[in-house]
């Protein structure tokens, strides 16, 4: 390519990113411009009735989703066990985790996600189709369906985790504290400081002690699936991939990438695989006997040469 490229490989992208970080202000420093393509991993081709579609689709990440932890932390006076409080520190903390599970995030189908939908109603049956074609009247029957599925609700919404909890020494002895910390996926449009209000507000307790624990980030900008970028990897794509039937759109990341380190230097930040994934090779990601087909990993080499000729147009 005629182009200058740079291969960015942090080495804790599963653990905070702080690699990327340095490796992007490192980069930016010594006057480099901004990149026309930031690629990272995050999408892949897979079989259309994963999604729920005819065909095989290729979700190309445009966004994904910020972090935050937070620990609720409830004091109690101790004591013995036969004369107990109305509420144990346990208690009054394990209402709050009940008001939170109890009171999701709205969910909203806008952005890649609204994108993605859209892109796949010609891969439905009528009935999807339909609906997806009059968002502006079926949209919030379209959301209800969605947010009846755990996959489809993370899509919509800031998601509610509750993680760790942590109280009590022995059966007999009233806590003196207890600890819970509840893991938060950020949708765009919202931020870290806007959901720390929303907890605050929905546990209505000031016996909760509420603060913010370990990484955080808010979420990633949404790159434009209209631009220069995105046509690349789409062109690259069909080019090794010549299926009638394929698919190929932005969509949500639910997880989070090395990308979002680079967002704020090129507004085409996207994250594909271009490998395909069957829907047992998905649930072994991060588990036991986690791989990729042979098949798959040869057309992921093939993809990124196609791509590597294809970017000298950008």
């Amino acid at each position: 390519p005629k182009r200058t490229l740079y291969f960015a490989f942090g080495h804790d992208e599963e653990v905070g990113g702080s690699g990327a970080r340095a490796l992007k202000e490192t980069l930016m420093k010594r006057g480099i411009k901004p990149p026309a393509l930031v690629l990272d991993e995050g999408g892949a081709i897979m079989p259309g009735d994963v999604v729920g579609v005819k065909g095989t689709v290729a979700l190309v990440g445009a966004s994904e989703k910020g972090f935050l932890s937070l620990q609720l932390t409830v004091k109690g006076a101790g004591g013995h066990s036969s004369t107990p409080p109305a509420h144990t520190a346990i208690g009054r903390l394990a209402t709050a985790i009940t008001r939170l599970e109890a009171s999701p995030f709205p969910a909203v189908l806008d952005g890649p996600t609204r994108e993605m939908m859209e892109r796949l109603r010609g891969g439905m049956g009528y009935g999807a189709r339909l609906a997806l074609s009059n968002l502006w009247l079926l949209g919030p029957i379209v959301t209800r369906g969605m947010t009846a599925q755990q996959t489809g609700a993370a899509m919509l919404r800031t998601t509610t985790a509750v993680t760790i909890v942590h109280g009590g020494v022995k059966a007999n002895v009233l806590p003196i504290e207890a600890k819970a910390t509840v893991n938060f996926r950020i949708r765009p449009g919202e931020s870290i400081a806007s959901v720390t209000e929303r907890v605050r507000q929905v546990v209505a307790d000031t016996a909760v002690h509420i603060e913010a624990v370990g990484f955080r980030t808010e979420p990633s900008p949404v790159s434009d699936a209209a631009g220069a970028g995105f046509s690349a990897i789409e062109r690259s794509l069909r080019e090794i991939f010549p299926a009638p039937d394929l698919i190929v759109t932005p969509y949500l990341v639910t997880g989070g990438t090395d990308a979002r380190n680079w967002s704020d230097v090129s507004s085409q930040t996207f994250r594909f695989l271009a490998a395909p994934m069957t829907a047992d090779a998905l649930t072994r990601a991060h588990g036991t006997n986690e791989r990729v087909a042979l098949g798959g990993y040869v057309m992921a080499v093939r993809f990124y040469e196609r791509l590597l000729r294809n970017i000298d147009g950008l």
